[in-house]
């Protein structure tokens, strides 16, 4: 295979209607650094129409290759499956699983905001673990993992090492 179209998007130049600042959103007195939802799925379309705009054949795709630089956690709804699995190409992303879709209040996600993978929000959650078991290797010890923030460190969910 060979690269025959190529598209991509700048969060911070294309999405500065959200407020962001390097693609997050950021409240420093509680660790909390996180991305809109909607803007993920706005991403995605936007990058999909410009290949469309550069004139890519969609019936003609065998592979497609994405990177990114940000990652973070999703929370999926109990709708999830139902509104991915009825997915059209006559709407948008944000009007199929954004806020409203299927009747949910957030769509497709049980809440807005994903954490962003440099979150440390949940820091005091992660000391009282440690505290409760005595320490971090001890912690370690007995669950398998030691504690560390909810975000991911390179996908969508949550990894655990040791």
């Amino acid at each position: 295979m060979k690269k025959v179209h190529e598209a991509r998007v700048d969060l911070d130049a294309d999405f500065g209607k959200y407020g962001i600042k390097k693609g997050v959103l950021t409240n420093p007195s509680e660790g909390e650094i996180y991305a809109p939802n909607a803007m993920w799925l706005e991403a995605l379309d936007l990058v999909l129409q410009r290949l469309k705009e550069d004139g890519l054949d969609f019936s003609s795709v065998q592979g497609v290759s994405g990177a990114g630089m940000q990652h973070g956690t999703v929370f999926w709804s109990h709708k999830a499956e139902e509104l991915l699995a009825g997915l059209t190409g006559d709407k948008s992303l944000i009007e199929q699983l954004g806020d409203g879709a299927g009747g949910e209040e957030h769509g497709a996600f049980s809440h807005p905001h994903s954490p962003n993978w440099q979150d440390a929000s949940t820091q005091k959650q992660c000391e009282a673990f440690d505290a409760f078991f005595g320490s971090p290797a001890e912690l370690a010890n007995v669950t398998g993992s030691s504690a560390h923030h909810v975000s991911t460190d390179g996908g969508f969910g949550y990894t655990t090492s040791r």
